[in-house]
């Protein structure tokens, strides 16, 4: 039997972690939780580190280890830091123990730093590749999506276009993002295609990338974001998925999926080009 516990209102709360006056009553809050529903020692499985709820679920008393679990698709090469120069370390040390006086919460430069995993010897790490975790210091174990009857149907072979929330990020320009998304469907829309919009996405620009498709006289089916399209990727065969970085394109393809990623399209974006660079986007 699994239980499932929402914490969501306590991880939006998140950014008082790092709040002199309001980090220890989050963090009481946080450990309540803990003290309350689980009973015994446990086992932390997280995306990454990079977000100081996990820090402080991983610091609880009654947490023995961690082990990181794949949540998206894509690879983040700067985002495991394996190495940390000296400056970088004396500047954690001061910013850690002599500001914010706890061992609850780290600087963060990244999913993982040498050195906070303090209370094991091994690191692992589940995916359904061993492409994902590939530069993390972790023994990867390969996990297999269910296969799940979803209550939709969804054709073998058929085209399904994915779209992004990079221009509500501020990860590219909207106009230059819709262009693109214009000349996507108009070399690979078919006759009948399925179309999955990132909630991210505003209703303006999902009516846009609407358009597109009704000029170009194709018939479409938004996919409901209420049924993870990972899902629908491991219970469907022989799909089309189409796009550009999408974390989903990556899955499809990890899954047998034929996947056009027309990434280098958006090559001409200052803003895109900035955010792979900083992360470390590999090429797909």
């Amino acid at each position: 039997m699994c239980r499932t516990i929402d914490v969501t209102d306590l991880v939006d709360q998140q950014d008082q972690l790092y709040n002199n006056r309001k980090r220890k009553g989050l963090i009481n809050k946080i450990d309540k939780l803990i003290d309350n529903v689980v009973e015994s020692q446990f086992v932390l499985y997280t995306p990454h580190f990079a977000m100081s709820f996990a820090q402080v679920l991983y610091t609880h008393k009654k947490c023995v280890e961690a082990a990181y679990i794949q949540e998206g698709g894509m690879i983040y090469r700067n985002t495991i830091i394996t190495h940390l120069p000296i400056l970088k370390r004396i500047w954690c040390f001061v910013v850690d123990n002599l500001y914010r006086h706890t061992n609850r919460v780290w600087s963060a430069y990244g999913w993982y730093m040498p050195g906070k995993l303090y209370k094991q010897k091994d690191l692992d790490s589940y995916a359904i590749s061993n492409v994902f975790f590939k530069y993390l210091p972790s023994t990867n174990h390969i996990i297999k999506w269910p296969h799940i009857n979803i209550p939709l149907t969804v054709k073998d072979n058929a085209n399904v276009f994915v779209f992004d929330g990079f221009t509500k990020n501020g990860l590219i320009e909207q106009g230059f993002y819709l262009d693109k998304c214009k000349e996507l469907i108009k070399m690979f829309a078919q006759s009948y295609n399925y179309i999955k919009f990132h909630p991210a996405q505003s209703k303006e620009e999902c009516n846009t990338i609407k358009l597109y498709f009704d000029m170009q006289g194709r018939e479409y089916t938004i996919l409901d974001n209420s049924i993870p399209f990972e899902i629908i990727l491991a219970s469907t065969s022989g799909l089309s998925v189409i796009g550009f970085g999408s974390s989903l394109l990556y899955f499809a393809r990890d899954l047998g999926h034929t996947v056009h990623c027309m990434d280098r399209w958006l090559q001409g974006s200052p803003l895109y080009i900035q955010y792979k660079n900083a992360f470390g986007l590999d090429d797909f």
